[in-house]
């Protein structure tokens, strides 16, 4: 546990598989055969020794940033998204400076999802970003920062709850100048329509990189009646490779998929996406099978977004450019 949802053909592709190997099982089953006995305590490590950090697994953060103000989440709510804009400070940060890793605190069980751009986010199984060295993304001094806030909870007399979510982050020291800048963006389609009762809809979008990329991580991102996700790349000269084969997609567990090395994408080469939805009976999580899905923030309703995280191989990083077209079955 958490459980690993890549296919086993992305075995080694992957940091932080989270996987046991057929040895390691034989280990584990002989183990248990033969009484589960302790070992001997004096062949156990020495214990873990953490550095105070307050609770942060990233570290003590270099800035801690919250909502603007509290936000009551009424006894009546569902499922809602809130949009909460701020302005950092010259007293938060005077000066521009590059992220090393950034780690959310949500303040209250309510909380489903944040997103707070460039700093990233967090849905549910999802762990602190760190950026490997020599990569990072910038956050500037006096901009302004928008709270994407999900919400959501079993509705009821007294079941409301105050929220300042906030988010923790580490920079790399001042005068620090990263080898290559990351760019995130969201690649999904929006005007799908999933009927009542279909057990395997599926609908994609494409994006064509127009510059030599690296490709950086992956994160599928689907509600209750994701099914499957499929990321492949068509090259130039027409040939296909799959770059993430998710088969069995789990909304409790949401990973964050983040090459070993960064994967080299040649311009030119399209990024294909596609996701499968279950809108029947057969999904135990399925709100309501009998109802026509279409696209939306609530957890009840649906999207597929596949998140891409790359730098152009030239550094050019203020070219984000790139053609989109949506893909509909």
């Amino acid at each position: 546990m958490p459980p690993w949802d890549a296919s086993p053909e992305h075995a080694g592709v992957f940091e932080g598989e989270r996987v046991l190997t057929e040895a390691d099982i034989a280990t584990i089953v002989k183990w248990s055969e033969t009484g589960a006995l302790r070992g001997n305590p004096a062949d156990a490590p020495e214990p873990k020794v953490f550095p105070s950090s307050d609770g942060w697994s990233i570290g003590e953060p270099d800035l801690i940033i919250s909502m603007p103000e509290p936000w009551w989440v009424p006894d009546e709510l569902l499922d809602d998204t809130k949009y909460f804009p701020m302005t950092l400070s010259e007293e938060q940060l005077p000066k521009d400076r590059w992220i090393k890793a950034t780690e959310f605190r949500p303040d209250s069980e309510a909380v489903h999802h944040i997103i707070v751009n460039p700093l990233g986010g967090i849905a549910p199984g999802n762990v602190p970003r760190v950026y490997r060295d020599g990569y990072a993304a910038k956050l500037r001094a006096g901009s302004e920062v928008v709270w994407n806030m999900h919400y959501h909870k079993e509705p009821g007399a007294g079941t409301g709850m105050w929220d300042q979510s906030s988010v923790g982050v580490k920079f790399y020291p001042e005068g620090y100048v990263p080898k290559h800048v990351l760019t995130t963006i969201p690649l999904g389609p929006m005007d799908f329509k999933i009927p009542a009762n279909d057990p395997n809809y599926s609908a994609g979008a494409s994006f064509t990189f127009e510059k030599d990329v690296l490709l950086s991580q992956l994160m599928p991102h689907m509600h209750y009646r994701g099914k499957k996700v499929l990321y492949t790349l068509e090259y130039p000269n027409g040939t296909e490779e799959t770059l993430l084969h998710v088969p069995k997609y789990d909304f409790n567990w949401q990973t964050v998929y983040k090459f070993n090395d960064p994967k080299p994408v040649p311009a030119g080469t399209q990024i294909h996406l596609t996701g499968w939805w279950d809108n029947s009976t057969d999904n135990p999580f399925n709100p309501d099978p009998n109802t026509d899905i279409i696209w939306g923030e609530a957890t009840h309703e649906e999207m597929l977004f596949g998140w891409l995280t790359y730098t152009n191989a030239d550094e050019d990083a203020s070219a984000q450019s790139g053609k989109r077209r949506v893909r509909e079955h």
